[in-house]
């Protein structure tokens, strides 16, 4: 129920308004408006609640409208329910990532992997993290583990070449 209220407070203003979601070199990046896929996440959310997959796709519905940190709430409030899921902390790690809180996605994505090693997203994210800071031995090698457990031939090729880079 909690989830719910949560959701259902929710209002049409907060879904299109456009946030702050991090900020460099002097600009402001800001989210976008929902186009719909964000509401009708958050319809099938509230209709089961306690449903950590519809969290999640509540959450990558607010990144497709680059709500990042909208998406990393909704991604906290899936771990409250399954502190366990690795998932969460694979999509919250990415999510910090594009917000720039580095010490957060490591810190995500180190326990994620202590929860599921062959989390291909969590190994993909790790080495671009790592590359972020100048660590190409380091995504180099967490690209390398992933490679085997890549879910189709288009997320190969991305730890091909991120590889190949590091």
């Amino acid at each position: 129920m909690r989830v719910f209220v949560l959701f259902s407070l929710l209002s049409a203003a907060t879904l299109n308004a456009q946030t702050v979601q991090y900020r460099t070199g002097g600009i402001e990046y800001r989210s976008q408006a929902d186009t719909g896929s964000i509401a009708r996440a958050l319809a099938a959310a509230n209709a089961a609640p306690a449903s950590v997959e519809r969290l999640i796709a509540v959450g990558t519905a607010q990144s497709g409208a680059r709500q990042f940190r909208e998406a990393i709430e909704t991604f906290t409030r899936g771990l409250a329910l399954e502190p366990n899921n690795s998932m969460l902390y694979r999509w919250r790690g990415h999510r910090y990532l594009s917000v720039r809180e580095f010490d957060k996605a490591a810190a995500d994505f180190a326990k994620g992997l202590s929860l599921d090693s062959a989390n291909y997203g969590i190994w993909y994210h790790l080495g671009v993290l790592r590359f972020i800071h100048g660590d190409f031995a380091g995504a180099a090698d967490a690209f390398g583990r992933g490679q085997p457990i890549a879910p189709n031939a288009g997320e190969l090729a991305g730890s091909v070449d991120w590889r190949w880079m590091s």
